[in-house]
């Protein structure tokens, strides 16, 4: 029987294997055991009725229940009301969700720590003194001792942080010849190019240590949060700390501290074993399924339409936020309140106006003057111009009033007002004058703009 995989269809966080994901020490076979008609193949007897999860015909004799079932947690193995001892009894296939060890960018990262380092892009020396060494050594560091040379007299730094201790050196520090070091401060000063010396703005060819992936600045500012918010429930349940408040900002104060101790960032391994939670899977499914994998760079932020990030961010219909202008718009948007022009029957809304067009047939969603649209009837037509704003149909119906009208303001911010709210100021807005009928604004959701509009399933949307 098909049992066909969606990642909704499991509440259990995951992992793909694409990219670079790595397999070392597993076989195809062992990480699909399960196979893709299985989630979990567990051993029991079927009872029939609500705990029937499946027949004996699966996998080794095993019972093998649907993925429908998998989130299912009252069965006669797990249930609430059983203490698990031994583990290893529950047998159990599917796949599970391993951390993010082998998925994490370790180029440029820098944590101060003296066992990694910024280096140079085209790096001239390597270290390799030792069967262990990565490939470079820090000067200073003592390896059997996992320390760096003390500093004896911070004021005139000798021994080993003498400013003259460069590779030219032949001095030897804890049995390593400085001249065997990494020259981590370059072989070349910054901005100077080897190959073309008479080129003075060249590219430097070293990355500094502000380089660090961002996916470790986002787990970093989330970890942080985690501890300011950990800071910010403890003033809530005591009042330990009011007589410093006026003075101090008590829960960042007290955030540094936690994480001081230890509450987050102890060591790499909590980049590593970092959750963002089921919440960023399936946001990345419906990236993946509805917006087919779009570019996602800084361009993308402020457009609108089939746009994950106007999705998002509140811009999911195309030009939404009325900024592109139509072949039409002509002197139509009004740079203050007493200048703007009629969008009517008169300028718009007959037979010369560029861009208008008559919508009649069953289908086109059209509301007559009054009473049930009916096809040929007089009054049960709509004009239609997409081309004043770009892609926003404004719409008139057939036989309404003449004093039916649309006006659009950009106010100039020359007329801003002090201490005023000045909402209409370098803000496009529209203004509607209904007297009869339904004149209104349309969205087609599949004609306009790059990307086709539409409206995602199981979501809520505010305009």
């Amino acid at each position: 029987a098909e049992d066909p995989f969606t990642v909704s269809a499991v509440d259990y966080d995951y992992i793909g294997f694409d990219k670079d994901d790595n397999r070392a020490g597993y076989t195809s076979a062992s990480i699909l055991s399960n196979y893709e008609s299985s989630g979990v193949a567990m051993s029991f007897a079927t009872g029939g009725g609500d705990d029937d999860r499946g027949s004996d015909g699966g996998r080794g004799g095993l019972n093998t229940f649907k993925r429908d079932k998998v989130n299912d947690f009252a069965d006669p193995i797990l249930s609430g009301t059983t203490i698990i001892t031994d583990t290893a009894s529950v047998g159990r296939r599917a796949l599970r969700r391993r951390n993010l060890k082998y998925l994490l960018p370790h180029e440029g990262y820098y944590d101060r720590t003296g066992f990694n380092g910024p280096v140079s892009f085209d790096p001239s020396t390597l270290e390799h003194s030792m069967p262990s060494s990565l490939g470079e050594l820090t000067l200073g560091y003592v390896a059997s001792a996992g320390r760096f040379h003390p500093v004896v007299d911070p004021v005139s730094p000798s021994g080993v942080w003498n400013e003259c201790e460069g590779l030219q050196s032949s001095r030897a520090f804890s049995g390593i010849d400085t001249s065997t070091t990494f020259p981590y401060r370059g072989l070349s000063s910054l901005g100077s190019n080897l190959k073309m010396p008479e080129v003075a703005s060249a590219t430097a060819r070293y990355i500094d240590r502000g380089q660090v992936p961002e996916i470790y600045n986002t787990m970093h500012e989330l970890f942080e949060a985690k501890a300011l918010d950990f800071a910010q429930q403890t003033l809530l349940n005591t009042t330990e700390y009011e007589s410093d408040s006026y003075w101090k900002d008590n829960a960042q104060s007290l955030a540094n501290e936690y994480i001081a101790d230890g509450y987050v960032l102890n060591s790499f391994e909590d980049y590593e074993n970092f959750q963002f939670g089921r919440g960023l899977h399936t946001l990345h499914k419906d990236y993946c399924k509805y917006f087919g994998r779009h570019v996602l760079g800084a361009n993308e932020v402020e457009k609108t339409g089939s746009n994950i990030f106007g999705h998002v961010f509140g811009k999911g219909l195309f030009n939404c936020d009325l900024e592109l202008d139509g072949s039409a718009v002509g002197n139509f948007v009004a740079s203050s309140v007493d200048s703007a022009s009629a969008i009517n029957a008169s300028s718009v809304w007959n037979a010369d106006a560029e861009g208008t067009y008559i919508a009649s047939d069953s289908g086109q969603g059209v509301i007559p003057l009054s009473g049930s649209w009916v096809s040929g009837n007089v009054n049960n037509a709509e004009l239609r111009n997409p081309h004043i704003l770009s892609g926003i149909e404004f719409v008139d119906i057939s036989g309404a009033p003449s004093q039916n009208q649309f006006s659009i303001f950009r106010v100039d911010p020359s007329f801003e007002v002090k201490g005023q709210e000045n909402f209409l100021v370098s803000n496009r807005l529209i203004k509607a004058k209904s007297i009869g009928g339904l004149p209104r604004l349309r969205f087609d959701l599949s004609a306009y703009g790059d990307r086709r509009n539409y409206f995602i399933k199981d979501h809520k949307f505010s305009l």
